[in-house]
């Protein structure tokens, strides 16, 4: 089931779920493995000490690349697309860019190219696209997006449409990004550098974005005492225990402290009880969807081993400035650019799931 939340100001929605990772029917690996663009990870564990090196290996590991002053013209070269995009699942977004004012550029893993142009641009470029989802109806579109499918069987040098869109983004000089580039090749044989090395032989700068890790050890906390056994949950319950997984995971000090110490009025929601241990982790980088599913299913692992683990989280951000939030949906900054959402898993594989999203994009 799943229950929208609005708020006066931020316009940004909510949307929660209650689910489970043993039902035939559950959302959690679609949810996971269409949120495309991935730059940071953070979370809580109450009762451990220190996250386990298995949940996090996968982050450090990962191979995520700076591709600098790349045009948009190269994402489409016949080799590249033989190379990468076939053989794999290709991640790439353009960087410094502002998604309300500036020219946007994304490679989906399904091979879509999706280009997030201001009007002026878009008027040069002379390919089909529609206005902006977030273009007012009352003024003309500032911003317009045009998709190229690359796996379609038309699109190979020497037909109309390849040719045709070679040609407008070779010649349109607006093009020109630094890429952040993660690849995962199809096959274990094949090693993620081999895209590095295939820019630094074109003659670009390829810089590696390592991730960039922070845990913190909590003693003597209070933690919400929740389970997925809570017949009925209110709106006020589970957004103050979203509130605290976000205050936690960011080092706010939830406790009442001295008298006339008002820093924050944010408290662990009640019922509470208090942790001896209790673990934050957060990271920071670029990190594909496969990674984040290998870390729900190594702290599924960790619930179901660890008797003193109540539960525990796990919440991934998306780009603010990503031209798409989940899978093809288009994503707009607005007042605020959320795409997030929070896994909080118990040790009997139920979960709940939080999903945060911009005030103008589409929930469903």
């Amino acid at each position: 089931m799943s229950a929208p939340i609005r708020h006066d100001f931020p316009a940004s929605k909510l949307l929660f779920e209650r689910s489970s990772f043993l039902k035939e029917k559950s959302k959690h690996a679609k949810h996971i493995g269409n949120h495309y663009f991935n730059y940071a990870v953070s979370m809580v564990l109450p009762g451990v000490e220190t996250v386990p090196s298995v949940m996090t290996e996968r982050l450090v590991d990962e191979q995520a690349f700076l591709v600098c002053n790349l045009p948009a013209c190269a994402l489409i070269d016949k080799e590249f697309i033989e190379a990468f995009v076939k053989k794999g699942e290709m991640y790439m977004l353009s960087h410094g860019t502002n998604i309300d004012t500036d020219n946007c550029v994304a490679l989906l893993p399904d091979g879509t190219l999706v280009l997030n142009l201001t009007k002026d641009t878009y008027e040069q470029l002379g390919l089909e696209g529609r206005p902006s989802t977030f273009s007012c109806r009352h003024e003309k579109p500032r911003k317009c997006v045009v998709h190229v499918d690359m796996m379609a069987d038309c699109f190979t040098p020497g037909k109309k449409n390849y040719d045709r869109v070679l040609r407008c983004l070779r010649d349109s000089v607006d093009l020109l990004f630094d890429f952040l580039v993660l690849w995962v090749p199809s096959g274990d044989r094949i090693c993620p550098s081999t895209m590095d090395v295939y820019f630094r032989n074109r003659g670009y700068s390829v810089k590696p974005i390592p991730a960039k890790q922070r845990t913190r050890r909590l003693t003597n906390i209070a933690v919400p005492k929740i389970s997925n056994k809570m017949a009925a949950i209110d709106k006020q319950t589970y957004e103050e225990i979203f509130e605290f997984i976000g205050a936690t995971a960011c080092g706010v000090d939830l406790s009442e402290g001295e008298a006339g110490n008002f820093i924050t009025t944010l408290l662990c929601p009640e019922p509470a009880e208090f942790c001896q241990e209790c673990c934050s982790y957060s990271a920071r980088g670029f990190f594909s969807p496969a990674t984040i599913e290998h870390m729900i299913h190594q702290m599924r692992s960790l619930l179901t081993t660890h008797t003193n683990i109540p539960w525990a989280s796990l919440t991934v951000h998306g780009f603010l400035d990503s031209p798409v939030s989940w899978s093809h949906r288009e994503h707009g900054f607005h007042s605020e650019g959320d795409n997030s959402y929070t896994f909080l898993v118990f040790p009997d594989q139920q979960y709940w799931l939080y999903s945060a999203f911009g005030s103008n994009d589409v929930c469903q």
